[in-house]
């Protein structure tokens, strides 16, 4: 086909194209552009500078792998204003197409254009710079006020708080987007928060939000933008991913969303209910959504009926590559006339857990006590199963913390 218009300018957007046809003053935006079933797809609006009375021309959902779409979008075009539409729009699905396959550029990385530190927490060891961290739990296990409390630290920020975390040396403010509750619970929360250790006022943003944050994306990065909000808590992941949380598409185009708007995000998530392990419990939907962040936190919360407190403890179900994982933490969350106050706690944690997290700390103390011993007698010793006693083993000998002796004894280095 011979095109009998000249080539468009193309300029990329934070979250688009934009074409302009400067010759015969026609622009079309291109935005939510997204592959499905292999099918190039987003949303075009169309303007002529040209139109006397308004420069408006189209705004509508747009195929840009379908010759038919082509043609039936020329054919509303020029009902409106007469132009050379089906070149016009052969140009566009063709640029537009080939811009979409191309992707990001490759680049070599060197000292040059990259950081050898390693990436940056904002709140250790929780929050990491620019990174995604999924906190999940039971349903009333204070997922919300624990985020807000994080939230707390991060925007005063808040170096001497009684909970014990390391608080980041620059102040990052929070957008709090919603899908679960209303502004007035949330600011309800914050603001008990504030009173509780007294720190005066607790300023963060919030946006209700009804449709999944794939598909509202492009605004919620702009409120981002223009807040400067560095930390973005989601409440919750079971409704801003949408659709069905166990399909892979979703999940996919929920990280997409995360990934456009690069800021530090606290996602907050639900556990799946059908796990038989209650010690192994992830993050209910798609195993991408797992994969997909850097951390992992489980909250589990232990309380009495009618008490004013409640105790949490926070285990670190998956760290991020360049440490390991953490040992759990405890909180103490106590609950008065318009105020939350919060400390650290010694974490409660169920045998099953003891024995999953710190059996290389007990066995290590034990040899140091006791001098060398058989895997067999760790296990009597400690009451635990001796499978589990041979793989901490293995594991302490090949981080170097014990060796293996003589007559199937174990002991630490300073036994051997």
């Amino acid at each position: 086909m011979t095109l009998q218009v000249a080539p468009p300018k193309m300029t990329t957007q934070t979250f688009g194209l934009r074409y302009e046809w400067e010759g015969i003053g026609i622009n079309i935006d291109v935005r939510d552009l997204r592959m499905q079933n292999y099918e190039l797809k987003g949303q075009i609006t169309v303007t002529c500078d040209k139109v006397p009375g308004g420069d408006l021309l189209l705004q509508t959902n747009f195929n840009f792998s379908s010759s038919t779409t082509r043609k039936t979008t020329a054919t509303r075009l020029n009902e409106g204003y007469e132009s050379n539409w089906n070149a016009i729009l052969e140009q566009l699905c063709y640029i537009t197409i080939e811009h979409f396959r191309k992707g990001e550029p490759a680049i070599e990385l060197t000292g040059d254009n990259c950081s050898v530190k390693p990436p940056e927490y904002v709140l250790e060891p929780f929050l990491i710079r620019n990174n995604p961290t999924i906190l999940y739990g039971d349903w009333g296990a204070a997922k919300s006020t624990t985020s807000l409390l994080m939230a707390a630290c991060c925007l005063l920020p808040w170096d001497d708080n009684p909970m014990g975390w390391r608080s980041p040396s620059d102040t990052y403010k929070t957008m709090y987007l919603d899908w679960e509750t209303d502004k007035d619970t949330v600011f309800y929360t914050i603001n008990s928060i504030a009173t509780g250790s007294g720190l005066g006022a607790l300023p963060i943003f919030y946006r209700r939000c009804k449709v999944p944050l794939a598909q509202d994306v492009e605004q919620i990065a702009d409120w981002v933008a223009s807040t400067g909000a560095g930390i973005i808590i989601v409440d919750s992941l079971t409704r801003a991913a949408g659709g069905d949380l166990t399909a892979t598409e979703p999940a996919n185009e929920f990280w997409d969303a995360v990934r456009a708007i690069n800021k530090t995000f606290l996602i907050l998530g639900h556990v799946a209910k059908a796990e038989s392990d209650k010690n192994k419990r992830t993050v209910f939907g798609s195993q991408i959504y797992s994969t997909q962040a850097r951390c992992l936190w489980e909250i589990k919360k232990s309380e009495e009926i009618g008490a004013s407190q409640i105790d949490v403890t926070l285990y670190n179900r998956k760290s991020p590559s360049f440490t390991g994982l953490r040992q759990p933490i405890g909180m103490r969350i106590e609950f008065g006339d318009n105020s939350i106050y919060a400390l650290s706690s010694q974490p409660e944690i169920p045998s099953e857990e003891l024995e999953k997290i710190y059996t290389g700390d007990r066995i290590k103390d034990l040899l140091l006590k006791n001098g060398r011993m058989t895997a067999q007698g760790i296990a009597d010793k400690l009451e635990i199963k001796t499978d589990t006693v041979y793989k901490a083993l293995h594991r302490m000998a090949e981080k170097g913390f014990i060796v293996k002796l003589p007559g199937g004894f174990w002991g630490v280095k300073s036994y051997a």
